[in-house]
């Protein structure tokens, strides 16, 4: 894939300008897989451009002026949040909506970087309807402002679309904000905007308002509608001034990709230990390998056990059996550091890693720091052979990805070598490099 556009552009970085796509997307993000990953859902409906770095991602916004950037956060050169920062205070590139890209549980992450002008966020795993939901529902809402900017005429969108004065008061609501809320136009106007929300959600909706914050863009915050009936509506929210000067705001309802977001969540994340689990594995580990396949890499797969865990559940008990699982996990899932590489649970008291674009050498140095995590947990484990406390045995294959592909050899050779440590004592790693 050239540096600074997507497969489905031209090789010189220019979008196909025979292509019928009416928007495009930036994706930004340090990781080659993610690009791909990325590029593979977003591709068939919007022109794509990509950037490996945030220093490239100002330069290519300034550039080719996308319709949308996706935006990881963790990135070495120059993050995410300088990246928002950067684009937020051009007047050229500030009214581009940015998604940030980040894991279920960089909470904090979302906080800082919507806090900073960002308009949403897309949560890792890559889930391919949630994105597409995310990107559409942006693309909605701007392709919307741009109508809204150029006519005054609202009545028959199907979006969420108020009007406030310079001090927050409702001036106008528009049919399906007025269906969507229970109430009368009327009602709304006269109690104001906390007949529909809560306090907080009202001094963020104020927030936005404040016309010099918005003047040249948009500002954008997520919020909680409360219907008529009492039922919860989650909006994805854009503030925004129209060339009249009137203040307005642009919703989506997003409640449905928040529950598809949880319901993910439950899919691909095992209950006990909170790490990724078998489904996780076997879905995304067949999509990578699809991905490397072009890319001729070599990736390293690891199968993880956790030696004479029956005798330790047998000593100890189930609930501290548990305990266990869940700290060896907690080790494993924090032993690795790129956003590519990921820890499952395989099954019972096995594990798995992954680690895309990894030879031999970057494998060795993985598997010994995932091999000394858990004897530092220093987990008694008075019925081990080989030790007083917890340990574990992993087997690795590295090796390039076949064509066509075949997701068997990496487990089956990787399962080999974990034997092959059993058989050598325990508390050990093997290797196998797969020609």
């Amino acid at each position: 894939m050239p540096e600074n556009v997507s497969e489905n552009c031209a090789d010189n970085g220019e979008a196909n300008k025979n292509s019928s796509k009416d928007n495009s997307v930036l994706i930004v993000d340090d990781s080659l897989l993610n690009l791909h990953v990325l590029t593979s859902i977003l591709g068939a409906e919007y022109t794509v451009y990509t950037a490996e770095n945030g220093k490239k991602a100002v330069e290519l916004a300034k550039e080719k002026m996308p319709d949308i950037i996706l935006l990881d956060i963790i990135m070495p050169v120059m993050d995410g949040y300088a990246v928002i920062s950067t684009l937020k205070n051009d007047i050229q590139t500030q009214g581009i909506p940015i998604i940030i890209i980040t894991g279920l549980i960089n909470a904090d992450d979302e906080e800082k970087a919507l806090a900073l002008g960002a308009s949403d966020y897309i949560a890792k795993p890559f889930n391919p309807a949630i994105v597409k939901l995310r990107v559409q529902n942006q693309i909605k809402i701007l392709n919307q402002i741009k109508m809204m900017k150029q006519s005054s005429i609202v009545e028959n969108s199907p979006l969420f679309i108020l009007y406030l004065t310079t001090d927050g008061s409702v001036s106008y609501l528009n049919p399906a904000a007025i269906n969507m809320t229970g109430y009368s136009e009327e009602e709304i106007k006269d109690a104001g905007l906390e007949l529909i929300f809560d306090k907080q959600t009202v001094a963020d909706i104020k927030k936005i308002h404040i016309p010099n914050t918005i003047e040249n863009g948009t500002a954008s915050c997520e919020v909680n509608l409360v219907q008529k009936d009492s039922e919860v509506r989650i909006l994805s929210l854009t503030g925004f001034m129209t060339d009249t000067n009137d203040i307005g705001a642009i919703a989506h309802d997003v409640t449905h990709v928040r529950k598809l977001e949880v319901e993910v969540a439950k899919i691909y994340y095992d209950s006990l230990t909170g790490i990724y689990n078998r489904r996780f594995f076997d879905e995304n580990f067949e999509r990578l390998l699809r991905s490397m396949s072009r890319a001729d890499g070599n990736l390293s797969l690891m199968m993880i056990d956790i030696d004479y865990f029956k005798r330790y559940n047998d000593t100890y008990g189930h609930k501290e059996g548990d305990n266990c699982l869940r700290k060896v996990a907690e080790a494993l899932a924090g032993s690795i550091s790129r956003a590519e590489d990921f820890v499952a649970r395989y099954g019972g008291e096995e594990f798995v890693t992954v680690l895309p674009y990894t030879d031999a050498h970057g494998a060795r140095i993985v598997a010994q720091r995932l091999l000394d995590s858990v004897q530092n947990l220093d987990i008694p484990h008075a019925d081990s052979d080989i030790a007083d406390y917890v340990t574990i045995s992993i087997g690795v294959a590295t090796g390039k990805i076949s064509h066509p592909v075949n997701s068997d050899i990496h487990i089956m050779r990787a399962d080999e070598m974990l034997y092959k440590s059993k058989r050598s004592g325990r508390n050990c790693i093997s290797f196998s490099v797969i020609d």
